[in-house]
């Protein structure tokens, strides 16, 4: 609020009040309480988000929106641990989830772990093939470990999948000097 102008300040934070006892109107929905825990988090309360999400779980253990913003939480607060432990456990409830093993790659980058991530962001990426960033990072986790030719197929393929992403196209010309040319003649 404090970007906000002086004379806006009162009306957004009635809109945000407003906001806020509307979801927990329906607090007894898990989808209520995991808008009210990102709704928590942007406002900064990481701590009030995190008892948000936990509440969601204890309504539907396994409602996935609510456990990828926990652990997301998790991260937020230092607390990798808990979120590993969340993931392999949601993991476990979707093993089609896209979205599960690339939070869980990403955890194990953090935690120095890369070489494991390699086959989550694989995972990732033959999961939700419509998404483009999910195999960039798979492309980018296998250049990390020593990859390079395995990375640049990838990022060829991909490129051709999704030929209006900028980040595949540079990712792309960064690896594979060979694709500047072609990269930047379209």
């Amino acid at each position: 609020l404090a970007s906000v102008p002086a004379q806006l300040q009162v009306d957004l934070g009635r809109l945000f009040d407003e906001y806020r006892q509307s979801l927990l109107y329906n607090a007894d929905m898990p989808e209520s309480l995991n808008n009210l825990g990102l709704f928590q988090a942007g406002q900064g309360d990481l701590a009030g988000a995190e008892k948000s999400l936990q509440q969601a779980r204890k309504l539907a253990p396994r409602y996935l929106p609510a456990l990828l913003n926990l652990a997301d939480i998790y991260r937020a607060r230092d607390h990798d641990d808990l979120g590993e432990r969340l993931l392999r456990e949601a993991s476990a409830y979707y093993p089609d989830s896209g979205d599960v093993r690339h939070a869980l790659g990403l955890l194990l980058v953090r935690s120095g772990r890369t070489a494991e991530s390699v086959r989550l962001f694989e995972q990732a990426s033959r999961l939700a093939p419509d998404n483009a960033h999910y195999a960039l990072v798979y492309a980018l986790a296998l250049a990390q470990s020593g990859r390079r030719a395995e990375a640049i197929e990838e990022l060829r393929v991909a490129r051709r999948r999704f030929p209006g992403d900028l980040p595949l196209q540079q990712a792309l010309s960064a690896y594979d000097p060979s694709a500047r040319a072609t990269t930047t003649s379209h």
